[in-house]
């Protein structure tokens, strides 16, 4: 294992963070969001009769 100075170390971690946020998914689609907000709407619907 090599280590980096210190000042390729910030670089390198800074340039690792930025490349993990542009790769973040979310845990659900907008679909999939979109859906289960319907259900719960439907569901109080349902719920209140």
């Amino acid at each position: 294992m090599m280590t980096l100075p210190e000042e390729l170390q910030q670089s390198f971690e800074e340039q690792l963070n930025r490349y993990q946020q542009e790769r973040k998914m979310p845990l659900l689609s907008h679909m999939e969001i979109r859906g289960i907000r319907r259900t719960a709407r439907e569901s109080v619907i349902v719920g209140c009769l």
